[in-house]
């Protein structure tokens, strides 16, 4: 049930998310889901990429350092919730 939600998520993700972008998410969430740690090695071991750790490191590493991505990810969450409540319904 908490995948099926996840992947609604990332469906409804905005459109300047790119997908790079919306993979790194998808990847981070999982890992985190998985190893229980948030530590990037242990997300990275843990998604199990076909790509060296090293290479997929080095990738996440580029996306963690992307200026204002968290901060715009951040506000369409909030302009997202802000949308559901005059609508009325949390589901």
């Amino acid at each position: 049930m908490t995948q099926s939600k996840f992947n609604c998520y990332l469906k409804n993700l905005p459109d300047h998310v790119t997908k790079p972008e919306s993979r790194f998410i998808y990847e981070v969430v999982l890992g985190l889901f998985k190893s229980h740690r948030i530590t990037t090695n242990q997300i990275v071991i843990h998604i199990q990429d076909k790509i060296r750790l090293k290479k997929t490191l080095e990738r996440f590493r580029r996306h963690f350092q992307k200026r204002d991505f968290w901060g715009r990810l951040i506000e369409d969450q909030l302009v997202t919730l802000r949308r559901m409540l005059k609508i009325g319904t949390m589901s």
